[in-house]
């Protein structure tokens, strides 16, 4: 699950990534936003040091990707030709490696749900994350 969720995300950070002020600015500003919610993250799980504040934190990105997912959904309705492409553009991939690192820090921060799996709030917040995720 966790190499679809981040095949998915790459193919999400692809869609979303653009160059600066030029033809994609929309999708640039969504998949800056996208960056920043999974920066917040990472910084809260990272500080996490039991089931409650796991769960918040979850939560929190859980809502910012709900909050998201109208944008990007409109992003990949307006370019979909990105999806076809096996490598971004030359353009874009300073966009797609720093999509790509945030990424791999998310996979590594989260696996301290495992931690708390049992814990009833955290089951909820991954249930909230996946539910998030599968809206995009």
């Amino acid at each position: 699950m966790k190499r679809a969720l981040f095949v998915s995300l790459l193919i999400l950070a692809l869609a979303f990534a653009c160059g600066k002020g030029g033809k994609y600015s929309d999708a640039k500003a969504v998949i800056d936003d996208m960056v920043k919610v999974t920066e917040s993250y990472i910084a809260a799980m990272e500080k996490a040091e039991d089931a409650d504040t796991v769960a918040t934190a979850m939560n929190a990105y859980a809502a910012g990707m709900k909050k998201l997912a109208p944008r990007m959904q409109e992003i990949e309705k307006k370019y979909p030709e990105f999806k076809n492409q096996d490598e971004p553009p030359a353009e874009l991939a300073e966009s797609m490696e720093k999509m790509g690192q945030v990424m791999k820090k998310m996979f590594e921060v989260s696996m301290k749900t495992a931690k708390y799996a049992e814990d009833p709030k955290v089951q909820a917040a991954q249930k909230a994350m996946q539910e998030a995720m599968a809206n995009k």
